[in-house]
């Protein structure tokens, strides 16, 4: 009885000894983490800066070689759009067109000839803009394009819109970094928050401390680490009629804008890897939208249906595993042949040339 008291302390004080050394590196990576001076919390810290009028936006002419991963870049034109090529002299023979979104029309974690924007070009042999933003809600996507797309005077406008850039336009600020917001008034849209408050300047150091504290192993133990989270089914049902009624009245006002400017009009709904997961408000939220788009005489994709009728083994190669690229909220966006699909999927239903 003795030797096997003796077995069982010896086993516990084992035991305990690695959670001890568990516990004390996890806590040790998670200082080193956060008081490093290394990469910061996101990509976009690098390549952006403050804006009065949208909250943040792309710097002019950068070039970041390896951004998201060795020869992963990153580049930007002189009027902030994502390019790795000078502004184009306008050509009359060539389609021109500009894809308004957020990150996943920006093209979060491939290259900058790997966006579906850029694909798009080379698909119509035509000159492309590249206006996504990544953070940006439906209103930010809005109000950029009004202010400096519209007088590009292109051929098309796509108006790229995940689920999510609807809940954005609730909020005032994102994840840290204020934001507009826009207000309805009678028929008429009013821009709320501006000029838009530069952000704290600890609110990187924050967010580093946020998330270094989900990568300890306890956070990991009770299923709260953000990687995975990227993939869970969003919660559609917190957006308000509010928010439906601002996004019919702003899809109004570029329709409108945009045919007197003889700009066609198209909007795509991009697929979040948690739109893959069915659900009732899901489902009710895409039914609005199209009845919205319908109403309003929108040509409409919704790539989110397309892309549930995948296979889920294609499904696996069209978004970033977790740990892919070194950045929190990496993971979901679409990889350089998730990107390839969508750009097959717009040229074939628009029928784009």
């Amino acid at each position: 009885m003795t030797l096997h008291r003796h077995a069982l302390r010896t086993l516990l004080i084992t035991f305990g000894v690695v959670l001890i050394l568990e516990g004390g590196a996890s806590w040790l990576l998670f200082l080193h983490w956060v008081f490093s001076s290394g990469k910061p919390i996101s990509a976009e810290r690098i390549h952006t800066e403050h804006d009065p009028e949208l909250g943040w936006i792309n710097r002019p002419k950068v070039h970041i070689p390896d951004l998201y991963g060795p020869g992963i870049a990153l580049s930007t034109n002189s009027l902030r759009m994502r390019s790795s090529f000078p502004l184009p002299d306008p050509d009359p023979t060539s389609l021109r067109f500009i894809c308004s979104g957020d990150s996943f029309t920006l093209g979060y974690g491939v290259a900058d000839d790997e966006t579906w924007c850029h694909l798009l070009e080379d698909a119509t042999n035509g000159q492309a803009f590249n206006m996504g933003q990544g953070g940006y809600g439906l209103d930010q996507i809005y109000l950029w394009y009004k202010r400096d797309g519209a007088q590009l005077s292109p051929h098309v406008h796509i108006v790229a819109i995940t689920l999510q850039d609807l809940v954005r336009m609730q909020y005032s600020s994102f994840l840290g970094y204020p934001k507009p917001q826009l207000s309805l008034q009678g028929d008429s849209l009013i821009t709320v928050g501006v000029p838009v408050p530069k952000p704290d300047p600890f609110v990187s150091w924050r967010r580093a401390l946020q998330q270094a504290a989900l990568d300890l192993r306890l956070a990991q133990l009770i299923g709260n680490r953000s990687d995975s989270r990227s993939f869970d089914p969003p919660n559609y049902s917190q957006i308000t009629p509010e928010v439906l009624a601002m996004t019919r009245a702003l899809l109004r006002d570029l329709k409108t804008g945009n045919d007197a400017a003889r700009i066609r009009t198209l909007v795509v709904l991009l697929p979040i890897r948690g739109d893959l997961l069915d659900s009732v408000p899901l489902r009710q939220l895409i039914k609005t939208l199209r009845e919205i788009l319908d109403n309003l005489g929108i040509q409409h994709l919704d790539l989110i249906a397309a892309m549930q009728q995948t296979t889920k083994s294609e499904i696996a190669t069209f978004f970033i595993p977790a740990g892919v690229v070194d950045y929190p909220g990496a993971a979901g966006h679409y990889t350089a042949a998730g990107n390839g699909w969508v750009t097959r999927q717009i040229a074939t239903s628009f029928a784009l040339k």
